[in-house]
Formats: structure tokens, sequence, C-alpha cells
């Protein structure tokens, strides 16, 4: 069951690209698309696939991958926008933070 269960995962992760290119859905990212495909596949919906220790295993590094990939979508070039170091506000919201009772 553990390969069927595999065979169904790999299907959908190679047809839900192909299937919002050729329909032209632009709404959604393609990783967005996949993850709510698999919650629909997985336990939580239909139970088509089972879990077991491959499939978690290769769901951690899923969620690794997908951590890289977000952190190499951030624009560092927004962070500069503070003029001067240190930022007043931060520095009020980083006090009151610190000692709550003097706010």
């Amino acid at each position: 069951m553990d390969q069927v269960s595999l065979v169904i995962i790999l299907l959908a992760a190679l047809l839900i690209p192909l299937i919002m290119a050729k329909f032209k859905i632009n709404s959604l990212p393609t990783a967005v698309m996949e993850i709510i495909v698999g919650i629909v596949i997985g336990p939580s919906v239909f139970n088509f696939v089972n879990t077991s220790d491959l499939i978690s295993q290769l769901s951690t590094i899923g969620v690794i991958v997908l951590l890289f990939l977000s952190g190499l979508e951030i624009d560092f070039s927004l962070f500069k926008r503070w003029s001067r170091w240190p930022n007043p506000s931060v520095l009020k919201t980083s006090w009151a933070l610190l000692w709550p009772e003097s706010s």
C-alpha cells in the first residue's frame, strides 16, 4: 500500500502544474495548489493516501524545501526603508515588550 500511496502523490505532483498550465490557472501559485490537493487526497479528506514512515520523511523534506524557496523569494531591499537606526517606534515597542508594566 505504501507504493500505491507514493505513486498517487507523485502523479498529483506531476499533474497539478500541467493542469494549471493547460487551463491557464494563474490565480494561485502552483505550490499552494499542490498543498490544497495534498490535503484533499490525504487522510484529512478522502484518505486516498495512507501515511507511512517514507511518506512522513518525504513530507518533512518537502516542508524544508518549501521554506527554503520561500526564503529565496524575500526582497531584502524592502528592509532598507528605515532611514535611521534605531527607529524610535522599534525602540518603544521593544521597551514595552521587555518591561510591560512601564507602558
